[in-house]
């Protein structure tokens, strides 16, 4: 088997597990970390059995640890009284010391493998640097190494075959080890001996009946028959548990410490690990690679549910098994996506990287993500690695999270090019009504036209509104400009009516006379008195002015058509906005109040949707705003001297305070035609 890069870059001249022999070569310290954990990884995906004899009978042990051990390694055999014994030494025997794990027993396989060890009846040669020979036996004479022999088995068919199998991969295709025979297809080489036919009679189950899984199920049985009942609590309910309790918790049903629970917690998992922990790092090293490094949550269950098929759901031994072998996956599972330990790390750079590529509106550059991943196996994984990162798609766009804005982007570039506000609206999933105001405030949106939005590279002339496109032209004229320019450009480049561009000009913002339209001075824009333009006053006063409800102000939309004068009195400057405070009803958020002299309606009032609720009215009824004082407003239901009839036939008092009228005995609407006339006139 071929290394791993980090072994190869560490020492060159090792490239595959058959050169183990040349690894310590001009070695003289422990190999380095990088190097370590390539051969934990490689031990992990292919463990050596738990019979392999790492250290012989009679082997001088002291000669063992002035080898280059690590540290650990020669410490952990030095307090468990490696010195003392002289009998072999599995790796079963090695992993059931304490504290000797994989890193340890790879330490010291190395060395074995890399140092013949002096044998203790054996004297060593003076001055040859030869390594003894160990004396013959009768089960292995010196002309060889024992013959075993299969006669009249199907084992002993099957190595015949494979032999040959293995003599023609060395003779014709170049093959030194068995680990580069098995890199070869050796079905096509049987194929072309005329073997196949021999290959394929032979059944894996009529050679061997063992079942990693069958022999740790039965393991785990035996186990749990001799376990008391706390242990197997303990087993249950937290260190193979999928919902774990606390060791206080533990400790407390029990009756003992937390410490003592997690004394015994820590020698039932070294119990666990001696009873099967090699059989279960096998079982996990191959879901693993079937899994990858990213899986799906349901397709790990269906790995794990095919391993145990055929075996009982009921059966305590099975399910305490399964659990084991999850937990010796690793895998940690978030919004149905799991990664090992590997992935995790690799997911974290992902995610970090994704920040990076995404716009102000949190859309991500998919394909500059794409090729951020390490390597193929990873791009599989693509769209699996988005949904452990939480990433959405709208509109076929990537982005952290499907914001209003995200969305409105996205859908005008699913689009492709300017869209209309029903477009994006039906694209994006969106309300119209909101659109306009959101795409205004999305940079490196722009609008093309009036009714068109699209992304600003798409756009030659902004269009900014009526307003500005006639100032830019004043501009460009060097103060003023004619209206024939403004009704043959402006319609034409911006889907605009011409009435509306002349509408625009004559409102108090500008100056037209003989067809020249120019910005108007501050001292040409004047107001009226507050009280030609109110509907009355209140008892303490204070001036108001009363508007018809609708539904729609209910749903968040500003009341317009609000006399100039009344944005004046409540501190609103020219061309711009102001908050006031609602003193009455209470508990009312603040209403804002714009006023910008190319309106067509005057002034407007928004967030009055609160302040209507309650006062408990709805459409069709009449509310009065009352200018307090600057920055300060109330709303009252509208009463006609004291009883007067409301808009759906239900009395109301002001508030308990006598409201007097502009006109009582006049008709409603004949008072409202005067009222616009006297506000055209000031405008």
């Amino acid at each position: 088997m071929r290394l791993s890069a980090g072994i190869r870059a560490e020492n060159p001249a090792v490239t595959t597990i058959g050169e183990l022999g040349t690894f310590w070569e001009g070695r003289s310290s422990p190999v380095g970390q990088p190097v370590l954990f390539s051969l934990q990884f490689i031990a992990s995906t292919y463990p050596p059995p738990s019979s392999l004899v790492v250290i012989p009978a009679d082997i001088d042990r002291v000669e063992v640890l002035d080898r280059p051990l690590r540290v650990r390694t020669a410490n952990t055999l030095r307090r468990n009284g490696f010195l003392e014994g002289s009998d072999p030494l599995s790796v079963k025997d090695l992993l059931a010391i304490p504290g000797f794990g994989k890193a340890s027993l790879l330490d010291l396989m190395c060395v074995a493998e890399a140092a013949p060890l002096i044998r203790l009846d054996v004297p060593v040669p003076a001055a040859t640097g030869e390594v003894p020979v160990p004396a013959t036996t009768a089960e292995t004479p010196s002309s060889g190494p024992a013959e075993v022999r299969y006669d009249g088995t199907a084992w002993g068919e099957v190595v015949d075959v494979l032999q040959l199998l293995i003599a023609a991969a060395n003779e014709f295709h170049g093959a030194t080890t068995v680990a580069d025979a098995l890199e070869l297809d050796l079905a096509e080489l049987a194929s072309d001996l005329g073997m196949a036919q021999a290959v394929d009679s032979h059944r894996i189950q009529d050679l061997t009946d063992v079942r990693i899984v069958g022999a740790v199920i039965s393991a785990i049985r035996d186990l749990q028959a001799t376990l008391p009942d706390r242990k197997i609590t303990i087993l249950d309910q937290y260190l193979y548990a999928r919902t774990r309790k606390t060791l206080e918790e533990l400790g407390q049903a029990f009756g003992v410490s937390r410490e003592r629970v997690r004394q015994i917690k820590n020698r039932l998992a070294a119990e666990i690990e001696k009873q099967v922990g090699p059989e279960v790092s096998v079982i996990a090293a191959i879901l693993s690679r079937k899994a990858g490094p990213v899986v799906s949550e349901d397709d790990l269950r269906l790995l794990i549910d095919a391993l145990f098929e055929g075996e009982s759901v009921r059966d305590q031994a099975v399910d305490l098994t399964r659990r084991i072998v999850e937990a010796a996956l690793e895998y940690d599972c978030v919004r149905g996506v799991c990664a090992n330990r590997g992935a995790i790390e690799v997911l974290g750079r992902f995610h970090q990287h994704a920040l990076e590529l995404t716009d102000e509106v949190g859309l991500i550059d998919e394909e500059a993500l794409l090729a951020s991943l390490p390597d193929e196996e990873w791009r599989h994984r693509f769209e699996l690695s988005l949904e452990r990162c939480g990433f959405v798609r709208v509109s076929d766009q990537l982005a952290l999270r499907a914001t209003m804005k995200a969305r409105a982007k996205a859908a005008i570039l699913a689009i492709g090019r300017l869209a209309t506000l029903e477009e994006i609206a039906a694209e994006s999933g969106l309300p119209r009504n909101r659109l306009a105001g959101l795409l205004s405030g999305i940079p490196g949106i722009a609008r093309a036209s009036k009714t068109k939005w699209g992304i600003e590279d798409w756009i030659e002339d902004e269009y900014e509104g009526i307003a500005a496109e006639i100032k830019q032209r004043i501009d460009e004229d060097g103060g003023a400009t004619t209206m024939d320019r403004l009704v043959r450009e402006l319609p034409k480049m911006f889907e605009v009516k011409e009435g509306s561009v002349r509408a625009i000009a004559s409102t108090p913002q500008f100056v037209l006379r003989d067809g020249i339209v120019r910005l108007a001075e501050e001292w040409e824009v004047t107001l009226r008195d507050i009280h030609e333009v109110v509907d009355g006053v209140t008892a303490e006063g204070w001036p108001y002015w009363s508007f018809l409800v609708h539904e729609r102000y209910f749903e968040g939309y500003s009341l317009s058509g609000v006399p100039p004068e009344i944005a004046h009195a409540l501190g609103c400057p020219r061309n711009g906005s102001t908050k006031a405070v609602v003193s009455r009803p209470s508990g009312c958020r603040r209403v804002s109040v714009n006023w910008h002299l190319t309106s067509l309606s005057g002034a407007s009032v928004g967030y009055i949707s609160t302040a209507l609720n309650r006062l408990g009215v709805g459409e069709g009824d009449r509310v009065c705003l009352v200018v307090v004082r600057p920055g300060v407003v109330e709303f009252r239901v509208f009463d006609r001297e004291r009883g007067g009839q409301r808009g759906r036939g239900r009395k109301r008092r002001v508030g308990g305070a006598k409201m007097t009228t502009a006109g009582e005995n006049d008709d409603r609407s004949s008072v409202l035609l005067e009222r616009l006339k006297r506000r055209r006139r000031v405008l």
